[in-house]
């Protein structure tokens, strides 16, 4: 009979043999760039701050260089920099930012297939300041959301404030208004579910849908429509949308890629069987800043997709809806786990409806 401390050398070895098979999953954050200045600043600034708050292994720094190359960024950067926190996951291609993500994806760039490799892929644009973010905070509140779409709430300089996104833009999907008590941000969407829903009037650079505009009453909301600027996709999902062939109508065109946040919520609600209107959510509680440089200049190519989007996917247009108000976040929460059949247990939280 073995000694227990024998037994208890087993146990350990047995226990790190576990753990070197199934290594822990990253986050994966995920811009797509130019090579001006303040760009290559905010991502530094950004990359450096994430690293300090969560560790050299907590993350991988991905890159596509849709406008420069990587040889203006190690002009600006100190040496070494580009290598240390970016290295090889980076490719160059003009193209916009969902459609650089695929081919990241269908490349396996960085090595090995990502679904092994990362908890959620974190698809931001290059004007979102992230730093001082509360990462502990929002990764509790992520999982405990149980939505497989999540983005963090947009606060400070958010391009135009809600009555001014209201009155001089057109929303994602149609003609939007306020209710009667603004600062709350609670949205009444405008029936026009049988005519064609624009993203944005043409002659306008983008700016941000007013449902991410944080509401500092919750913890988090579920909605049936989170912006395409800073979402954070499941290791569940994001194959979903980055496999051409599982949603071809997801990013119809190229040259424009409106459209698909129009959908996402839904598509993911049925196709995982998600529950209790689950399957996207902002969170209020650690909102990011968008400095909404308007870099992408809205044109036909946009306008067509977005069309092409809601002609052909239409019943799965979002409604633009707030489902509940999250006040309260349960120190256990149960945290929703999906699979092909659907979700395996549905997070429970204490809300209050909004």
């Amino acid at each position: 009979m073995k000694s227990p401390l024998v037994l208890a050398s087993l146990i350990a070895l047995l226990a790190s043999s576990v753990r070197a098979s199934t290594p822990e999953l990253k986050i994966l954050f995920f811009w797509a760039v130019d090579g001006q200045e303040r760009t290559i600043q905010l991502v530094r600034q950004n990359v450096e701050d994430a690293v300090a708050r969560g560790g050299a292994d907590c993350c991988d720094f991905m890159l596509a260089h849709h406008n420069g190359t990587v040889e203006d960024w190690n002009r600006s950067l100190p040496r070494g920099w580009y290598e240390k926190y970016i290295g090889e996951k980076s490719l160059t291609r003009y193209a916009w930012k969902y459609h650089l993500l695929q081919d990241a994806y269908t490349m396996n760039l960085g090595g090995g297939r990502w679904e092994q490799r990362y908890e959620y892929i974190w698809a931001l644009d290059s004007d979102i300041r992230l730093v001082g973010m509360n990462y502990l905070e929002f990764f509790k509140l992520v999982r405990a959301s149980g939505s497989p779409l999540v983005s963090p709430a947009f606060s400070g300089k958010a391009g135009m404030n809600l009555a001014e996104q209201t009155s001089k833009r057109v929303g994602h999907q149609g003609d939007i208004s306020l209710d009667s008590a603004p600062a709350t941000g609670h949205l009444v969407r405008k029936d026009n579910r049988h005519q064609h829903r624009h993203h944005h009037l043409l002659n306008q650079k983008t700016s941000l849908n007013p449902l991410g505009n944080q509401r500092g009453d919750c913890k988090l909301r579920h909605t049936d429509f989170v912006e395409m600027t800073a979402p954070m996709l499941s290791r569940q999902v994001f194959a979903f949308f980055l496999q051409r062939l599982q949603c071809p109508d997801c990013m119809p065109n190229p040259k424009g890629e409106w459209g698909l946040d129009s959908v996402w919520c839904n598509l993911v609600e049925k196709a995982f069987l998600i529950e209790d209107n689950r399957s996207c959510a902002y969170i209020d509680a650690t909102p990011v800043q968008h400095l909404d440089w308007r870099t992408t200049h809205a044109d036909k190519e946009f306008e067509a997709s977005a069309k092409a989007v809601s002609e052909k996917l239409r019943p799965l247009l979002a409604n633009q809806a707030n489902f509940d108000c999250v006040k309260e976040v349960p120190m256990k929460a149960e945290v929703l786990v999906l699979s092909a059949r659907g979700p395996q247990q549905s997070a429970h939280l204490e809300s209050g409806h909004g």
